[in-house]
């Protein structure tokens, strides 16, 4: 599989996890909402692969292989509309503070470079 074509999958199950979690906001459900009407509309009325999309949203793990190969035969990993929507869904979606989740940043410490993705365990005291 292409990375693209993973991209675009991977944006659609992450967006139709969040809005059905209803955890992502206005702006995570509009953005993977116009990421499906460009992949609908790049599908151009085909409504086997329509149906596809729309299952895929309801259980992505049983629909990912047909999904991939439907976007993979309408060339849309090679869709600049549907590729940068997908990014704009995936930055927002790593961007949405999750609860219990907390976002700290360090300025101007000698030690401290780099990002750190993932869990981070601090202990302060004895």
């Amino acid at each position: 599989m292409s990375e693209p074509l993973a991209m675009i999958l991977t944006a659609l199950a992450s967006g139709a996890a969040a809005v059905a979690k209803d955890t992502g906001g206005a702006a995570v459900k509009d953005t993977y909402n116009g990421l499906k009407s460009l992949i609908k509309k790049k599908f151009g009325g085909n409504a086997m692969a329509e149906g596809t999309l729309d299952q895929h949203a309801e259980d992505a793990e049983t629909w990912e292989k047909p999904l991939q190969k439907a976007l993979a035969s309408e060339g849309a990993d090679s869709d600049n509309a549907i590729l940068e929507a997908a990014q704009k869904l995936m930055d927002q979606l790593s961007g949405e503070r999750q609860p219990g989740q907390t976002n700290i940043t360090i300025k101007n410490s000698p030690g401290a470079m780099g990002q750190v993705t993932g869990n981070v365990t601090q202990n302060f005291g004895k």
